[in-house]
């Protein structure tokens, strides 16, 4: 079922490839405990010039950005796959997970 969902995504948009940045941005506010972050800090972003796009990190107590420097990649997935399948589900056809006994 996930596949097919998956496939049929990426034909909506012409795409072979799918990396699910929004879900997982989703995730990490949901389930802070599943990434390492740096401590707080702040972000800039070079504008022009032959850096244009660049973004450099500081460290700074009063800051309001943290990046994730690490992430449980199968508890995260495992996450995906499941709130996927849940919105996917209708009230005549529940989900794999609601059809487990364990």
């Amino acid at each position: 079922m996930l596949a097919d969902e998956v496939r049929q995504w990426l034909a909506h948009w012409n795409d072979e490839l799918n990396t699910p940045h929004d879900a997982v941005a989703a995730i990490a506010l949901l389930e802070p405990g599943l990434f390492t972050f740096t401590p707080p800090g702040t972000a800039q972003i070079t504008l022009s010039g032959a850096s244009a796009g660049r973004s450099a990190f500081t460290p700074d107590p009063t800051g309001t950005v943290r990046i994730a420097t690490a992430v449980d990649v199968p508890q995260v997935t495992d996450r995906i796959i499941q709130h996927i399948c849940t919105a996917s589900a209708t009230p005549d056809q529940p989900t794999q997970q609601q059809n487990r006994t364990d």
